[in-house]
């Protein structure tokens, strides 16, 4: 995804798109509501999103960064306003003008839309401050494969199969900021799932080494182990750690 495939993602993000009918007779204004579709869609939008700003933010491109923000935040006012208050359709058609047109959607309908919204938009402008508050890390040298030692290892990188096990801990501490529980087994089975952690007896040692290294609550060991890995739900978020993680791998 480009930046001009970016900023068109999220205009339509943050935007309210309507299909309008004209004719002698009436004028028609529909919009189709599906809220389990909408929150699946951006769901997966946002995800992608996020993959993005990271590459931004380690090739420090702020001044793309802080356009986008500037969208995510006019849309989140406007939504924001929306919640609030009603709203009037005006269209100017072959120099007559139209006003007040009505909707199908029903003010529920429209409601939802903007929880919706709002809560994704909301998201993506946190991971932006995030990202651009967190100094920049620069990339080490490609270093020696380490030895292994049979002392008990006390670091993430030092579990971590990789001569890039640095960068790949660092790019995670970016990326994957607070997160816990189910989205931490997701992360420990997509470096499994990679071979840069054994499949065996490593969930208690990778989680004590996570949560001694990364400065926020990680909830418990039971809540992140206990997690069952669901094919439907979880695959497309696991898929995308996975890539993230092969781009920290392949990047020279």
């Amino acid at each position: 995804m480009n930046t001009k495939e970016i900023v068109k993602t999220i205009e339509n993000l943050t935007g309210l798109y309507f299909e309008i009918s004209v004719n002698d007779n009436q004028t028609e204004v529909a919009s189709t509501f599906n809220p389990e579709k909408i929150n699946h869609e951006y769901f997966n939008i946002c995800n992608e999103l996020e993959s993005y700003f990271t590459e931004l933010y380690l090739d420090s491109n702020n001044l793309i960064l802080e356009r986008i923000l500037y969208l995510l935040n006019n849309g989140l006012k406007f939504w924001n306003r929306l919640k609030k208050e009603s709203f009037n359709i005006n269209l100017n058609f072959e120099n007559k003008e139209l006003k007040n047109l009505e909707t199908k959607l029903t003010d529920a309908e429209l409601l939802r839309i903007a929880e919706i919204k709002t809560h994704y938009i909301q998201n993506l402008i946190s991971r932006i401050e995030n990202l651009t508050v967190t100094p920049i890390v620069k990339a080490l040298p490609p270093q020696p494969i380490k030895t292994k030692q049979p002392t008990e290892k006390k670091t993430l990188s030092d579990l971590i199969t990789h001569q890039k096990s640095v960068e790949i801990v660092e790019g995670i501490k970016i990326q994957y900021k607070n997160i816990k529980g189910k989205r931490l087994k997701l992360l420990l089975l997509a470096l499994q799932e990679l071979n840069l952690l054994p499949k065996e007896r490593i969930a208690k040692k990778f989680y004590n080494c996570y949560k001694a290294e990364f400065g926020w609550d990680v909830a418990s060991y039971t809540a992140m182990n206990d997690y069952q890995f669901n094919e439907y739900t979880d695959k497309i978020e696991l898929d995308n750690m996975k890539k993230f993680l092969e781009k920290i791998i392949q990047t020279k």
